[in-house]
């Protein structure tokens, strides 16, 4: 009886590791980055944590920052490429002082979420209390510890749209972890995917890589994934991207006493 029950579990836990395997995919998948054609990547920000990579030169006629804590040095060097008469609104309700003077940065001790309580408003109220509700070319930054999961499947699809580059870091894609279980992550994935072209990825090296096996190959997913997206607009030309990452000279881990993930290429394979 006692050999029934471990071949029974063993069995078990073998199906339940393939689900789990599948669903990773499926999250690689959505991660996949594209070559956009004509146009170049360059970095704002630190060179460290705080810094993102983006598209550059393209125009926007709003951002919108959703965690701010103690570094905007992506804020102060993206906005000084926009329109003077351009601000950046940014929303952190969990710290008592902005760490910046410049006056084109606009702190909000707010947060964001999927549903308005307390400090916590939708995206689409503050596009709507700036004035920005019809705005169709809007930057936005997130990086709020594992809200973002919820706050983006709730956000309708319209007001996505309205912007025409995000750089989000996600938290916990590996697991059940941050409070949102792993098929609710892959179907927001989906869902940004559906109006968004992956354009960068980078691994943060503060935390684990997580290993799944895809025919016979060691495949690597970050527990922590910082994503540029591009939206698909008509005049966006993309092709299958061969690029290796991290990419040198735009590319840093974000904590620099450790080495920086190497991600390699779609779907992240070590070999």
């Amino acid at each position: 009886m006692y050999k029934f029950f471990v071949i029974f579990f063993l069995i078990v836990a073998q199906f339940v590791q393939g689900e789990l395997d599948e669903l990773l995919f499926k999250m690689s998948k959505c991660l996949m980055p594209v070559d956009v054609k004509n146009l170049q990547k360059k970095r704002y920000g630190s060179k460290n944590d705080g810094g993102y990579v983006i598209i550059k030169g393209l125009n926007y006629n709003g951002f919108y920052s959703y965690g701010v804590g103690t570094n905007v040095t992506f804020e102060d060097d993206l906005i000084s490429a926009m329109n003077d008469d351009i601000s950046c609104h940014l929303y952190d309700h969990t710290i008592e002082n902005f760490p910046s003077d410049n006056p084109r940065l606009v702190w909000h001790k707010q947060g964001v979420g999927p549903h308005a309580h307390d400090d916590i408003q939708t995206i689409e109220s503050q596009l709507n209390a700036n004035g920005d509700s019809n705005k169709k070319s809007l930057f936005l930054k997130m990086d709020i510890e594992g809200s973002e999961w919820h706050t983006l499947l709730n956000t309708p699809k319209k007001i996505l749209k309205q912007f025409k580059q995000i750089v989000i870091e996600y938290h916990g894609l590996c697991n059940d972890s941050w409070g949102v279980d792993l098929q609710t992550k892959v179907e927001v994935l989906k869902k940004i995917n559906k109006l968004f072209h992956v354009v960068h990825v980078h691994g943060n090296n503060w935390v684990q890589m997580h290993e799944i096996f895809l025919n016979g190959k060691i495949c690597l997913i970050p527990e922590v994934l910082e994503v540029t997206y591009l939206r698909k607009d008509k005049n966006v030309n993309t092709r299958k991207s061969t690029q290796k990452y991290p990419i040198k000279k735009i590319d840093y881990p974000n904590e620099p006493t450790l080495p920086d993930l190497k991600l390699k290429t779609f779907p992240f394979r070590t070999r």
